[in-house]
């Protein structure tokens, strides 16, 4: 008998280093699909009820930070299950990663004098709810 044959404790499985190449991809790709599929359930609510115009305060500024919450929701999700091991700390590494990216693309957006003052608001707002939601996907983490 070998040391393998006696040792039930040793994870036999193969090695998944591969796995983690792909979070940053996975996290994006996830991401933004699923909170595109949240914006287009929506706009369907929204357009099924009759109640809400797509020029109207609620499709302007609500349903963008409901779809800012779900991406970052879903990016820490998302980062946790592709992660191969340290699951936990790659989705707070990774939430850092979407604070940076939030923070420089909410600074171009302030430096802009294309961008209108409603659309910095919505901007900041929706980079705050991002975050909020990271946070809590965090917090609700198995790990």
């Amino acid at each position: 008998m070998d040391y393998l044959s006696n040792n039930k404790n040793i994870n036999s499985s193969p090695p998944k280093w591969w796995r983690w190449p792909l979070i940053p991809f996975a996290c994006v790709i996830g991401s933004v699909l699923g909170a595109m599929a949240m914006g287009l359930i929506q706009w369907f609510g929204m357009k099924m009820s009759g109640g809400y115009s797509e020029d109207g305060w609620y499709f302007l500024y609500i349903l963008p930070i409901i779809t800012s919450a779900t991406l970052g929701y879903l990016w820490v999700k998302i980062s946790f299950y592709v992660a191969p091991s340290g699951k936990k700390t790659t989705a707070i590494i990774m939430t850092a990663l979407l604070a940076a990216i939030l923070i420089l693309v909410t600074a171009l957006s302030l430096i802009n004098p294309n961008y209108s003052a409603s659309e910095n608001a919505q901007s900041i707002l929706g980079g705050i709810a991002m975050m909020l939601a990271s946070i809590c996907a965090i917090i609700n983490l198995e790990n």
